[in-house]
């Protein structure tokens, strides 16, 4: 275990009434006067709750939807909007809202691809799949924040803000460029919804980067991290890596990025040209750094979280305890481990198991979700 200057405590939890497994848990970080506000999914239910100042947890909305055995996977906070969207042939198995624009929303799904929705104008702007797409299920994505002052739609360099990744059961991981799209997105801003006439979604085919080697299982989870990424299959590890096209040493005025060697995998064996259809040649990487974890191997979808500057990271276990990291210095091995006093010796723990957790905008409060339908609440408490 690492070393830390804050110790946790658990301070609530509840259990909501289906008592069936909670898949998804999201705080609030687009509006700044409610990021004590955070909501889960599981059942037919999608529930609001509130932190209160004293720890406990106060529920103040309920959606429910109509059909009883629909199954809800995963929470996002965006923009006000009551409407649904068809477009999808399969599952939704996660969504990804843009950092700064919260109206442009990425879905990824069972049916191998992702799309991005415009919730102002209500359209489908673009559909990622094709020769270059994923080969199963898509299970998780990411937009990456920021903006680079040397980037062109012209020629296609790529905006920081317009970079979106991606992971699935095919065991890749996939960066997208949107930047030659920039202004066909613009566009379905002002698109007319009472025209009678679909916006013109295009096609997405290949991706700027594609990965297979970085993890050898399904990839349930990944996340920006800078300019670096953090990924998680089912091996008791979390990989923080850099792309093909980022520098090999990265310093800011909070950590220092030291890089070893390759990453092992197929990457490594470049492939000649023409040998595969553009948008499936294997990207190289760089590792950073590798978080070990316990009682996560074998399981999927048990996904971690980041708060808003990326400081901390909360990942669950098979036996309802949460691991927590810290990033910045990025230290692999965790600094807490935070168990439910629930979680007696004769209790079943697989009951527990955390599928999801999520990390408050300011990093001091984390609350996971379990198989068993409760959710617990932990508070940074600073040491004397």
């Amino acid at each position: 275990m690492g070393h830390d200057a804050t110790n946790w405590r658990e301070t609530g939890w509840l259990i909501e009434s289906h008592k069936l497994p909670l898949y998804g848990v999201a705080f609030n970080y687009c509006n700044v006067e409610h990021r004590d506000l955070f909501a889960t999914t599981g059942s037919s239910k999608a529930i609001v709750y509130r932190c209160l100042p004293d720890g406990s947890i106060k529920k103040v909305h309920v959606i429910q939807d109509a059909d009883d055995k629909e199954e809800f996977y995963v929470c996002r906070w965006s923009i006000d909007l009551v409407t649904s969207f068809e477009g999808h042939g399969h599952s939704i198995n996660d969504i990804a809202v843009h950092p700064t624009k919260p109206h442009l929303v990425v879905t990824a799904s069972k049916d191998h691809c992702l799309r991005l929705w415009n919730l102002h104008s209500r359209t489908c702007i673009l559909v990622f799949e094709g020769d270059g797409g994923h080969r199963s299920e898509v299970l998780c994505a990411d937009w990456r924040l920021g903006t680079k002052s040397n980037a062109s739609t012209a020629t296609g360099t790529p905006h920081d803000d317009l970079m979106l990744v991606s992971g699935g059961m095919d065991n890749r991981v996939k960066i997208w460029n949107l930047t030659p799209f920039r202004d066909f997105i613009e566009e379905s801003n002002n698109w007319d919804l009472n025209s009678g006439v679909s916006f013109p979604a295009r096609n997405v085919e290949f991706p700027l980067h594609n990965y297979q080697g970085i993890h050898w299982n399904y990839v349930d989870c990944i996340k920006w991290f800078g300019p670096a990424l953090v990924s998680k299959s089912v091996s008791n590890t979390i990989i923080c890596w850099l792309p093909n096209d980022e520098p090999r040493g990265i310093s800011d005025d909070k950590s220092t990025f030291e890089v070893g060697k390759s990453i092992p995998g197929k990457q490594q064996r470049r492939r000649k040209e023409g040998d595969a259809p553009p948008g499936q040649e294997e990207g190289e990487a760089r590792a950073v750094a590798t978080l070990r974890l316990e009682g996560t191997k074998d399981v999927w979808w048990m996904r971690f979280s980041l708060d808003f500057r990326g400081n901390i990271l909360a990942q669950g276990t098979s036996r309802g305890a949460v691991l927590v990291y810290r990033m910045h210095p990025l230290q692999e091995q965790y600094v807490a481990k935070l168990k439910p006093r629930r979680a007696g010796k004769n209790e079943e723990g697989s009951r527990l198991l955390v599928r999801q957790t999520a990390v408050s905008f300011d990093g001091k409060t984390i609350v996971s979700c379990h198989e068993d339908g409760s959710l617990t609440r932990y508070d940074a408490v600073e040491k004397g």
